[in-house]
């Protein structure tokens, strides 16, 4: 068990050293809207009714809401359905109009 905690440890210093990241899977996070260095994703679900999410690059589930539409904030990525995948970038809107599963902010591209 100590090796492989050593083996763990190493591999995290290596990845770090060559400039990856260890983030954990799940880097994306809810949180309040407000004023933040980077501006949020914003999941519009009706009127006055908005979520906001941000982090760094990474997926989360989200669990089956009902979504008229994104706007982008500053981050690159996609938004998900069961049947539509959605790619946004900083400062666009998008018009959805379905139910979101997932969201996953990625690299610039």
């Amino acid at each position: 068990m100590k090796q492989i905690r050593r083996l763990a440890t190493l591999a995290a210093a290596v990845a770090i050293l060559l400039g990856f990241s260890v983030a954990p899977a799940n880097a994306i996070d809810a949180r309040p809207c407000g004023n933040e260095p980077v501006p949020q994703i914003r999941l519009v679900l009706g009127p006055g009714a908005v979520v906001c999410y941000g982090g760094s690059v990474g997926k989360m589930r989200i669990d089956n809401l009902r979504v008229q539409g994104l706007a982008a904030g500053g981050y690159y990525g996609y938004v998900k359905s069961y049947v539509y995948r959605e790619a946004f970038k900083p400062g666009t809107f998008h018009r959805l109009d379905w139910i979101v599963t997932e969201l996953e902010i990625t690299p610039p591209f």
